[in-house]
């Protein structure tokens, strides 16, 4: 599998916030015509969670989480997905940036503050994370 999820954070309106790492090939993004790294990414998306009928499904919209690259790759490998996890870990609990995010994706916030360490999934109005 070359995503894994971290934590699922409750919402304040019954949602969550899904906290996975996942592997991309990287190259063109076409919401923002800009090239993606190849790697490991750091993935917050807020979705409504169902289970009934013996199914879970997610629904979530595409433009609201956020994403941020955490360590380039050449190709992808279980180990690797392994040590971006723990990394993900590690930032979720000590920087205090992630930690903001995680708090406006809970609705305990409301402005994004430029220079953040993430990127903003939504057209138009990408924050700076590679470096």
């Amino acid at each position: 599998m070359r995503k894994l999820l971290i934590r699922d954070y409750p919402m304040d309106d019954g949602r969550v916030v899904r906290v996975e790492v996942y592997y991309a090939k990287g190259g063109i993004n076409y919401w923002n015509y800009k090239t993606d790294p190849r790697g490991y990414w750091l993935s917050m998306q807020p979705m409504r969670i169902e289970v009934g009928g013996g199914f879970t499904t997610s629904h979530y919209t595409p433009t609201e989480g956020y994403r941020c690259f955490m360590q380039e790759a050449k190709r992808f490998s279980a180990s690797g997905l392994s040590a971006a996890k723990a990394m993900a870990e590690q930032l979720l609990e000590a920087d205090g940036a992630v930690r903001d995010c995680l708090e406006r994706l809970r609705g305990r916030t409301e402005e994004v503050v430029a220079g953040l360490p993430i990127m903003r999934m939504r057209r138009g109005s990408v924050r700076g994370c590679h470096g």
